[in-house]
């Protein structure tokens, strides 16, 4: 599995993607599912490897019982 890496905690992560608008979130998670995109794993600062796709669809559930 391939994955992308980013300076942000989980934390930070997370933070940032619930800043965002359904839309958007929805749009990223589209982007991510796409064939062809082959990077699933996100490794953030705090050395933790998530699929990328949970944290959006877990913000995007918060989001939308909000």
């Amino acid at each position: 599995m391939a994955v992308d890496m980013t300076d942000e905690t989980t934390a930070q992560y997370r933070q940032r993607i619930s800043k965002m608008s359904i839309e958007d979130i929805q749009k990223a998670i589209d982007y991510l599912d796409q064939p062809g995109y082959n990077c699933e794993g996100l490794v953030t600062a705090d050395e933790v490897i998530v699929p990328r796709t949970k944290i959006l669809h877990e913000v995007l559930r918060e989001k939308q019982q909000d």
